[in-house]
Parts: structure tokens; C-alpha cells; sequence
């Protein structure tokens, strides 16, 4: 199984075997200032989906993959966001695709880069500035 791209999007989302995408190739997002709650207390976050194409070839017949995703800050931290086994089963043809929904805030506008790597079939690199959306005045 091979990483062939990946991208950013408002929202994604499988139906019948066929990929669904509202504004997808995202250059930037907005994020909530890190330490906003919402009147339960929960976490204030922005939902996003990660969008990942692959490409299987005859020997990936079932077998499973792992794959993870990353994100790199402009600082050079990293921190891990995700891990997930992909059944090469559970979709039919060559071409793949997976979607992860994911929640962001954060302390400070600034580029960050996501990094998804499949065993065995690579990685792929998606830059992305955050910047942040203020969603309680002071």
C-alpha cells in the first residue's frame, strides 16, 4: 500500500464506496484559542477532516497496515495525533482512501505541517497554517 496524497477539508466522508468532500485542499484553518470551553466545560475545538489516497497493489490482499499522523510545529516540535490499522479489505479497486476527522486548537497562530506515514508505503507531508480564531472576546 502506497501513500499517493493527501489533503485538508471542511469536511469528508465515505458513501458507498466513494469519497464525499466539501471544501477540501485547505491552505489554512482557524482554530479556537487552546483553553476555551463551552458552557459543559468541554474543550472548544475546530473539526477538520485529514483526507489520505493510497494506492494497493496485488500483494496488499488482506493485510493489514498501520498508519500514523503527526503534526510538525514551525518550532520543531512534533506531537503525535493518531494512529490507525487500515484492513486493505474494506475498500474494493487500486484506489484508496482514508478519512480522519480531528479536532484543533491551539495557544498561537503559526504553520504546522501533518505527516502521515504507512508502514512500508511511505509517507506524505500536508502544510497548513492554524490560525487562531478568538471565539470568546475578552
Amino acid at each position: 500500500m502506497q501513500i499517493t496524497g493527501a489533503f485538508l477539508a471542511q469536511h469528508a466522508e465515505i458513501v458507498d464506496h466513494k469519497l464525499n468532500v466539501t471544501g477540501g485542499v485547505l491552505d489554512w484553518i482557524g482554530a479556537p484559542r487552546a483553553g476555551q470551553v463551552d458552557e459543559w466545560g468541554n474543550p472548544i475545538v475546530a473539526t477538520y477532516f485529514l483526507v489520505t489516497l493510497m494506492q494497493a497493489g496485488p500483494d496488499d490482499h488482506q493485510k493489514p497496515y498501520r498508519m500514523t499522523t503527526e503534526a510538525a510545529h514551525a518550532d520543531g516540535t512534533s506531537r503525535f495525533l493518531a494512529e490507525a490499522t487500515i484492513s486493505v479489505d474494506a475498500q474494493i479497486g487500486e484506489n484508496r482512501f482514508i478519512v480522519q476527522r480531528f479536532g484543533v486548537n491551539t495557544e498561537m497562530s503559526g504553520r504546522n505541517v501533518l505527516v502521515q506515514t504507512i508502514d512500508g508505503g511511505g509517507s506524505v507531508a500536508v502544510p497548513v497554517e492554524v490560525r487562531v480564531i478568538d471565539t470568546h472576546p475578552s
